[in-house]
């Protein structure tokens, strides 16, 4: 028992070497694909568009026995739209969340957000 205490005490010293003696790799780093590429005179101001496809249905218009579906069966589509800014410092970032995930403005939109969440 008294020379594993011992054995401990003298590993412990080269553990810390090993382990603290590497932080500098894991600095942040450029990531390779950027490469020397740098931000630009404009913030980045993000938008999502809500609209509708009228050429193309979305739901069926017809049920299993042939009764007509009630509601609109357009299409929605929701653009996201990426554009150039003026800098604020009121501004809030975007949430990584909120970008994958949209909240609709439009409630009938709730329907198709659900749809894309589940897949």
């Amino acid at each position: 028992m008294k020379n594993q205490g011992i054995s401990i005490i003298l590993i412990m010293p080269f553990l810390l070497i090993i382990i603290f003696g590497f932080q500098t790799n894991l600095k942040a780093q450029t990531p390779p694909l950027w490469g020397d590429l740098k931000p630009g005179n404009y913030a980045v101001g993000f938008k999502t568009i809500e609209k509708y496809d009228y050429s193309r249905t979305f739901r069926p218009q017809y049920g299993y026995f042939g009764e007509p579906i009630e509601g609109d069966n357009h299409r929605p589509i929701q653009i996201c739209l990426w554009y150039p800014a003026k800098k604020s410092a009121d501004a809030s970032n975007l949430v990584l969340g909120e970008y994958i995930f949209p909240y609709p403005e439009n409630a009938d939109f709730y329907a198709y957000v659900t749809v894309l969440q589940q897949r």
